[in-house]
């Protein structure tokens, strides 16, 4: 398959997720072929391509997100080591979200202390095994990301509180019109109760209540949210292959 544009809407999800991606990773640096994500901590970095590899990967690479208009890569990533882990699906609200339940002693609340972020990057790690690896180092690194931006107009962090117990977690970024929602978490002992439901219905009604046209998320290709999501009214826009080595 041969590179093409991409649409409108799919440039506004993609730019949506790089902002939040520079800003909480640690900046973006543009290339011929796309971006790459910067981080003080090797692990968060990885190569966005948007065409066909055309300049030379960045010392140490290890993980690269292929956007569908940049065409059939396997082959050319392939080269160098790379090989297909998985995909990534955006995914947009294409209607009205059905009325959340009701959820005994349950309740959404804006998390804008210290304390609360601290809860808040607690969940994010409880959620994804995947950012446990390095411990406290990545928690601080974490906590640090969302401490700075704590203040940003473009971002409302949420928690869900089971009996004064924070137990859900949320982030809403704004920009140009999408309203991204991203770490969504629930302890696994809450999970299955309407909770996360709970959650993006405000996230929602935050995002409608500011302007954004458009609602999106992403979920691992497959994964159980992704049945959740499509029940709540999300359709699926694109998928990114994600490689590795």
């Amino acid at each position: 398959m041969s590179p093409t544009v991409p649409s409108a809407l799919h440039q506004r999800l993609h730019d949506n997720q790089l902002t939040i991606a520079s800003l909480h990773r640690g900046g973006m640096s543009r290339r011929p072929d796309g971006a790459e994500l910067l981080s003080t901590d090797p692990e968060l970095r990885y190569l966005v391509l948007e065409a066909p590899l055309s300049a030379p990967l960045p010392p140490g690479c290890h993980s690269i997100r292929v956007m569908p208009w940049a065409g059939e890569l396997s082959r050319q990533l392939r080269e160098h080591g790379f090989w297909r882990r998985g995909g990534l699906l955006y995914m947009s609200l294409g209607r009205e979200l059905p009325p959340p339940p009701v959820v005994a002693d349950f309740r959404v609340e804006r998390a804008h202390t210290l304390e609360a972020l601290v809860a808040f990057t607690n969940l994010q790690l409880d959620a994804f095994p995947e950012l446990q690896d390095a411990g406290r180092r990545r928690f601080d690194f974490l906590l640090a990301s969302q401490v700075r931006h704590l203040e940003d107009p473009s971002h409302h962090y949420v928690l869900g509180y089971q009996k004064g117990r924070a137990v859900s977690a949320g982030l809403l970024l704004r920009t140009g019109g999408v309203g991204g929602i991203y770490s969504l978490a629930t302890q696994q002992a809450w999970r299955g109760r309407g909770m996360s439901r709970v959650l993006i219905a405000s996230l929602v009604d935050e995002a409608r209540s500011n302007g954004c046209d458009v609602i999106a998320l992403q979920v691992g290709s497959g994964a159980r949210a992704e049945r959740l999501y499509r029940r709540l009214g999300f359709e699926p826009e694109f998928e990114v292959s994600l490689y590795g080595r």
